[in-house]
């Protein structure tokens, strides 16, 4: 299998570990390696290329690159090296075979980092005997030139209250329904977050409790195809006086921009009809009740059911009940 090796399994992905190596380190004589970046300085968390170029002068190599020293995961998250198109090319009379690849990394820490990784790769040299000849193996240990890297904090000037620590690009969209409610019914809100970027820790965006508004906390849902993130926050209308859901928002920080980004969504106006005959089942997350169960009915002027949030369950508090 062509790729990159990492302790002794060939991939595709570049393995990557945070051990030093324990032996001198020497390019050898004929081959090299260089590691590239498109900017030594990047923002905490914000994404950014790193290429490998392994270079071979009338040798020929194996199809496996061991990587032995790289920053830890905490400071340094590289994901899977990519294979570009390889390159041939005559310098001087000599043959020269390039391999290059390409991954996407995030630094975790601000301060300086330097990326001083080391390759191992392998010579094959055939060796002829009685029975034919075969290839033998000799590896090879390269260290390219250091790399040093800045690693900033996300600006102060022009930070939203709402930013959380999203960073990359984004969209964001809010789905309210139903929107046709009486008093006291269960509204979920739904938000998707999508695009590309850092959102791990995301603080999710999320509407507040008031004197005519209940808000349950928000809760992660199956995320649908072209979401990164969905969220639902379920909240219940106290009075008919409520005219509409408040507005929801989502900020995030652009490097390419080099600026913050706030996209808010609503408000979202509610219409009140008079309260149906009816009871309601247990809401389950996922699905809202709506409609009273057919055959089931609240006595006159009685309160309708109130649902109530425990241990990551929603259950029904008693009818004679009134929403807190």
């Amino acid at each position: 299998m062509k790729g990159l090796h990492y302790l002794g399994t060939t991939v595709l992905a570049l393995g990557i570990t945070a051990t030093a190596p324990t032996t001198p380190v020497t390019a050898a004589p004929g081959v090299s390696a260089d590691i590239t970046v498109e900017t030594n300085q990047v923002t905490l968390h914000e994404a950014f290329p790193i290429l490998v170029s392994i270079q071979a002068r009338e040798l020929r190599l194996s199809q496996t690159v061991d990587v032995l020293a790289m920053p830890a995961e905490d400071i340094l998250e590289v994901g899977t090296f990519k294979p570009l198109p390889s390159e041939r090319r005559v310098v001087d009379g000599s043959v020269i075979d390039v391999r290059r690849y390409r991954a996407i990394a995030r630094a975790h820490r601000v301060g300086p980092l330097n990326l001083e990784p080391v390759f191992r790769v392998r010579v094959l040299t055939r060796v002829r005997g009685i029975f034919g000849s075969t290839w033998q193996e000799t590896p090879r240990t390269l260290k390219p030139e250091r790399v040093p890297l800045e690693v900033i904090p996300h600006p102060t000037e022009g930070r939203p209250d709402t930013f959380s620590g999203a960073v990359g690009s984004f969209q964001f969209d809010v789905t309210v329904a139903p929107t046709h409610v009486a008093a006291g019914d269960l509204v979920p809100v739904t938000m998707h977050i999508r695009g590309d970027g850092y959102v791990e820790g995301l603080r999710v965006p999320r509407l507040s409790s008031s004197a005519e508004l209940k808000a349950y906390p928000p809760r992660p849902l199956d995320p649908q195809p072209e979401d990164l993130l969905t969220f639902e926050q379920v909240v219940v209308p106290r009075t008919d006086m409520v005219r509409n859901i408040p507005a929801v928002e989502f900020s995030y920080f652009n490097p390419d921009a080099d600026r913050y980004k706030r996209i808010r969504r609503g408000p979202f106006p509610l219409h009140f009809h008079a309260r149906r005959a009816g009871s309601f089942e247990r809401f389950r997350p996922g699905r809202t009740n709506t409609e009273p169960s057919p055959g089931r009915t609240c006595a006159e002027g009685s309160h309708p059911p109130v649902f109530e949030h425990a241990e990551g369950r929603w259950w029904q508090r008693d009818s004679s009940a009134t929403v807190a």
